[in-house]
């Protein structure tokens, strides 16, 4: 039995997850970003999400949607963003990816763990261009 990873690299993919397995946010979290705004800032980056953002505010799961993780870990043994989607609306809107503060991952089911071994160097500062493609620390001030 093979142990599956959910990936999340891009914004597509996060609004997927957000669909996939969230449950509308209450209504009090409605209030920090306009879905106006959200939509105009995701579809500056990619317009072909137009219909995919349009169903997770039609679906209420753009605000502080949750996750639904005893169903997830079910399924998954863990979760990776990579690379972490920081640009608006997610960090303010989400309050799971606003805790998740750069690209890593989750796994809560040893059998995910392929192999143990020494720890890769992370000193090189700044990262990769392919780490940091979807996050250029826009604010949506």
């Amino acid at each position: 039995d093979e142990a599956q990873i959910y990936k999340i690299e891009t914004e597509g993919d996060l609004m997927r997850f957000l669909l996939d397995w969230c449950s509308p946010a209450p209504p009090r979290w409605k209030m920090f970003v306009s879905t106006e705004k959200a939509r105009e800032q995701v579809l500056e980056r990619d317009p072909t999400l137009a219909s995919l953002f349009d169903q997770v505010v039609q679906e209420e799961k753009l605000y502080n949607a949750k996750i639904d993780f005893l169903t997830f870990a079910r399924e998954y043994s863990g979760l990776e963003i990579a690379p972490y989607v920081y640009d608006s609306p997610w960090r303010f809107t989400n309050e799971f990816l606003n805790a998740w503060d750069f690209s890593s991952g989750v796994i809560w089911n040893e059998k995910a763990i392929k192999h143990f071994g020494e720890p890769q160097d992370t000193s090189e500062w700044p990262p990769p261009a392919e780490f940091t493609e979807l996050g250029q620390h826009r604010t949506p001030f």
